[in-house]
């Protein structure tokens, strides 16, 4: 995240895994919905697969999946999703990431 700290770009973390059928609907429907991927364009999206990265999931405290922090470029975290959303709403989140 310290790329995106110093370009002044916000993160979304999503935590996930190839089994979690909610997750890859996200990914598949949500985030490639045209309008959600030009806004991603100006954020930092980290993907972590929960059996890869467990400890890291674990540092997070994420219990369930898909689990996806919205942080500002300052570092906070100020969302979390922590089930499928369709694109109206993920896409709201998304702006609210973005410096006015």
């Amino acid at each position: 995240m310290g790329r995106a700290k110093r370009d002044g770009r916000p993160v979304i973390i999503d935590f996930w895994a190839e089994w979690c059928a909610p997750c890859n609907k996200l990914k598949a429907v949500t985030m490639a919905n045209s309008e959600v991927a030009e806004a991603l364009g100006g954020v930092e999206v980290i993907f972590v697969d929960l059996d890869e990265y467990p400890q890291l999931a674990k540092a997070y405290a994420v219990k369930s999946i898909p689990y996806v922090f919205f942080v500002k470029a300052n570092g906070s975290i100020v969302d979390r999703l922590k089930q499928f959303e369709e694109a109206v709403p993920f896409l709201e989140r998304v702006k609210g990431l973005q410096v006015p």
